[in-house]
């Protein structure tokens, strides 16, 4: 996103960041842009600088292999608190990068889910003009899905969980960032979620096999592993062995629900996605 807001030519931005490592050198950026490094759970760290900003695009949460402690922490009451000093700043503006995940029916043990789900409300809830964007499968470079999903999928024998029958909607990385800076130039959001899929459905199992042929290995069946003890599981290995686990019982959420999105057409101001699948996972074999 960082290279379309300079694109874009936005002079005055504030970056906050766990770990300023995260991000590119200071020198990079053009001159009036901020590093600011602190934890959205410590307002401290934070909070005095949001004096003067107009808008805030929160792309912050817990990810991977963490407690429902930690998501509460982080997810949730970390976007609380940017809420309430924001508002007590003067901002005018909030844009939230949700996920999908929030409308799994089938989400058991899903803690991100669930933190993301309330961060909505609290977002919802708020007296300033916002937009909740709910981005299904981001794919393309640097994609921590991708690369799990393309492990998967490189075994010597591809596991899938679960059937693999159910739609997916993958979006290119690139066209989330654009629309996210596209969607800053719209004057009023008016409280609004907007669901955003690339262009192609296809399923989860063709998804896989399009991973396996774009990393140059051989066709083979996919192993087709059963969710629901797989899943069990994990939810008892979780309190002693989450460091060693691969993933966790709340991440195979992704292997049982379909991950599509319907377009918002009364949201104008943005163009719709437009890379494909063959240009998320550098194929150029085609489908």
């Amino acid at each position: 996103m960082l290279p379309r807001l300079q694109q874009e030519g936005y002079s005055d931005v504030l970056l906050l960041a766990r770990d300023r490592r995260s991000l590119p050198p200071a020198d990079s950026l053009p001159p009036h842009w901020r590093i600011l490094e602190g934890k959205l759970e410590e307002p401290a760290s934070w909070a005095a600088h949001l004096e003067g900003v107009e808008t805030i695009v929160h792309l912050a949460a817990a990810t991977g292999k963490v407690p429902r402690r930690t998501q509460q922490a982080v997810t949730l009451e970390g976007t609380r608190h940017l809420l309430e000093r924001a508002l007590a700043s003067g901002v005018r503006r909030f844009l939230l990068v949700s996920s999908n995940a929030v409308a799994y029916r089938n989400r058991p043990h899903y803690h991100y889910a669930e933190a993301k789900l309330a961060a909505e409300a609290l977002v919802a809830a708020a007296p300033l003009d916002w937009l909740i964007v709910r981005p299904t499968l981001v794919l393309g470079p640097e994609s921590p899905l991708q690369a799990s999903l393309g492990r998967l999928a490189g075994l010597p024998v591809p596991l899938l969980f679960g059937t693999g029958r159910q739609a997916v909607q993958p979006i290119h990385v690139d066209d989330l960032a654009r629309i996210l800076v596209e969607a800053l130039a719209v004057p009023r959001w008016g409280g609004r979620v907007l669901p955003l899929g690339g262009p192609e459905v296809l399923s989860l199992e063709d998804l896989m096999s399009r991973l396996r042929r774009a990393a140059r290995r051989r066709p083979a069946r996919f192993l087709h592993l059963p969710l629901p003890p797989v899943r069990g599981l994990l939810s008892l290995l979780e309190p002693v062995l989450l460091p060693v686990l691969p993933f966790t019982a709340g991440q195979l959420a992704f292997f049982a629900n379909p991950s599509v999105a319907a377009p918002d057409p009364e949201f104008a101001g943005v163009t719709p996605p437009r890379l494909d699948v063959a240009a998320m996972l550098g194929d150029r074999t085609g489908p």
